[in-house]
């Protein structure tokens, strides 16, 4: 609630800095980001239709996005724009029309002088490069939330549920995550909980992801053995990406083999025998 009244989160200038230094202008690391569709939002539609029809889906959005002047149906269009407009796809521009309201996004005009029209155009070059700065990411994030939102919608409808644009939204919230202040830990929050755990969000929430599916629907159901065929796609994705690293906690695992081996005087180095 407190998060939900004040947005304000503590230690945002260090918070900003480590986004600047470790994600901001960097291509490579937006095209990472691009790969989450793949890793995330194919495993958790294979539990509606199954792997193929969802991969199906998925490659019939990107596909659709990347063809200039494409029209999607109107129910699909509809859907997509309400989405946008409450920043289900496009959440950047949210915090962009916030930070209009506060002030603190608009560009200054000077005040006519030599001195101040100077500052006036320092200060709005430097708004402008750090716009500039975060935008592969926020496109990348962007094609996801999209992607995602259209391949979900269609999939309901071949599927025949009843609200295709509740069951899109809910895939986009649950593939791409919340990263709103007020989902987060209370270990995460405060300016030391909140500096330590910048980058923690998606891994946290992947892993809630993995035990909800786990867990999807009734002992001996249907939903129950899609679910839990959905989070073996997802160990396969997470293979397929980063090799057998690349699973959860298999670096903890190697640490706590290899420290168990020296105690007993074997030099043990699991990393190298794995690879």
């Amino acid at each position: 609630r407190d998060y939900t009244g004040d947005p304000q989160e503590e230690g945002q200038a260090i918070r900003g800095m480590l986004f600047a230094q470790y994600l901001g202008g960097s291509l490579a690391s937006a095209f990472v980001n691009t790969t989450q569709p793949f890793t995330v939002t194919l495993p958790y539609l294979s539990q509606f239709g199954g792997i193929k029809k969802a991969g199906a889906s998925l490659a019939r959005a990107m596909k659709d996005m990347g063809t200039k002047g494409f029209k999607y149906d109107p129910e699909l269009a509809n859907a997509l724009r309400h989405a946008e407009d409450d920043g289900v796809v496009s959440p950047q521009e949210i915090h962009q029309l916030m930070a209009q309201a506060r002030g603190a996004g608009t560009l200054s005009g000077g005040d006519g002088t030599r001195l101040g029209n100077a500052r006036a155009g320092a200060s709005n070059a430097w708004e402008r490069t750090k716009v500039a700065w975060g935008q592969p990411f926020a496109i990348a994030e962007q094609f996801n939330r999209r992607s995602t939102f259209i391949a979900a919608f269609r999939l309901a409808k071949q599927e025949g549920m009843k609200n295709p644009a509740g069951f899109a939204r809910k895939a986009v919230l649950e593939t791409q995550f919340l990263y709103s202040k007020a989902n987060k830990p209370r270990w995460g929050r405060g300016a030391i909980g909140g500096t330590l755990m910048t980058f923690k969000t998606y891994s946290i929430s992947y892993l809630e992801l993995l035990n909800r599916t786990w867990n999807a629907g009734d002992p001996g159901s249907p939903e129950r053995a899609a679910g839990r065929r959905a989070v073996g796609w997802s160990l396969a994705m997470l293979l397929l990406m980063g090799g057998a690293g690349g699973l959860p906690f298999m670096e903890d695992l190697e640490d706590l083999i290899d420290g168990i081996g020296q105690l007993m005087g074997y030099n043990l180095q699991t990393k190298q025998w794995r690879k």
